[in-house]
C-alpha cells in the first residue's frame, strides 16, 4: 500500500480510535504523554530558581537556557517510546503480522504510528519551544520539527533494534540518556563535534551558534537536518529488513 493509503480520513480516524484504546488502558503510556506537557511547564516556573541555585553551588550562569533545550526536546523520548513501544506489543501479539494482509499493509501501518508520532511531538515542542526558548519564530518551527523527527527515528530505533518488550524497556535507558547529548554543545572544544554522529547533539549546537553568527547557526541547521534525515532513512530501512 502507498503511504498515502492511511491518510484517507476515515482510515486515519479508524486507527487513531484504536490506539487511543490501547493507550487509555496502560497508566504508563498516558504518564509517559502527560510528562512532554509538564516537563516544559515546570521549567517555566522553577527557571529562575535553578538559575540561582546553579549559580551558588555550581558556578555556571543561566543553566535554565541549556535546561530549556532539553526540555522541549522532551516529548521526542517521550512520545517516540510510546509509539515504539506500541509497535513492539504489536509485532510480539501478532496484529502487526496481520496487517500485511490488510490494505494498509506492515508498513503502511508502522508509517501511520510515526506520522502520529512526529505531529503529536512536533504540536507539543513547538508550544515549549515558544515558551521556553529566546530565538526567533523561524528556529523555533525548525527546532520542533527536528524534534518531531527524533520521536519517529526513536519508535524505529526500538522496533528495530529490541527482540521483545523486555528489551525494549532496556533500550528506553539508552533512549533517554540522548536527552544530555545536547549539552555536549557547550563544551569549549573541537572534539565535542564527536556528539554529531547523534541527530540530538545539533539541537544544542544551533542554540550555541545562534549567540555567536547567523553563518554558524545555517551550517549547525543544515548538518541537523542531515542527521536526521539520514537516521531516519537507516532506521526505516533496518526496520523494514528485520520485520522481513
Amino acid at each position: 500500500m502507498t503511504i498515502a493509503g492511511f491518510l484517507k480520513p476515515y482510515q486515519f480516524v479508524r486507527l487513531i480510535r484504536a490506539d487511543a484504546q490501547n493507550v487509555s488502558r496502560d497508566p504508563i503510556l498516558i504518564m509517559m504523554i502527560v510528562l512532554g506537557f509538564v516537563a516544559p511547564i515546570l521549567l517555566i516556573f522553577f527557571r529562575d530558581k535553578l538559575d540561582i541555585w546553579a549559580e551558588n553551588t555550581l558556578g555556571i550562569s543561566v543553566l535554565s537556557q541549556y535546561v530549556s533545550i532539553i526540555a522541549a526536546a522532551a516529548p521526542s523520548v517521550l512520545i517516540g517510546w510510546v509509539a515504539g513501544f506500541l509497535l513492539l506489543e504489536d509485532r510480539d501479539d501478532g496484529p502487526l503480522l496481520a496487517m500485511e494482509t490488510t490494505p494498509i499493509g506492515k508498513m503502511g501501518f508502522i508509517y501511520y504510528r510515526l506520522t502520529v508520532a512526529f505531529v503529536l511531538t512536533f504540536a507539543i515542542s513547538l508550544i515549549a519551544a515558544e515558551m521556553l526558548l529566546l530565538v526567533g519564530w523561524a528556529v523555533r518551527l525548525l527546532f520542533a520539527l527536528l524534534v518531531g523527527l527524533e520521536s519517529a527515528i526513536i519508535a524505529l530505533f526500538l522496533l528495530a533494534l529490541a527482540r521483545n518488550k523486555v528489551e525494549g524497556l532496556a533500550l528506553s535507558k539508552l533512549i533517554n540518556v540522548s536527552l544530555l547529548i545536547p549539552l555536549l554543545a557547550i563544551i569549549p572544544s573541537f572534539f565535542r563535534y564527536a556528539g554529531g554522529i547523534f541527530p540530538t547533539y545539533w539541537l544544542g549546537e544551533m542554540f550555541v551558534w545562534s549567540d555567536v553568527a547567523p553563518a554558524g547557526l545555517t551550517l549547525s541547521l543544515l548538518f541537523a537536518a542531515v542527521a536526521h534525515l539520514v537516521w531516519l532513512i537507516g532506521m526505516t530501512r533496518l526496520t523494514a529488513r528485520r520485520l522481513g
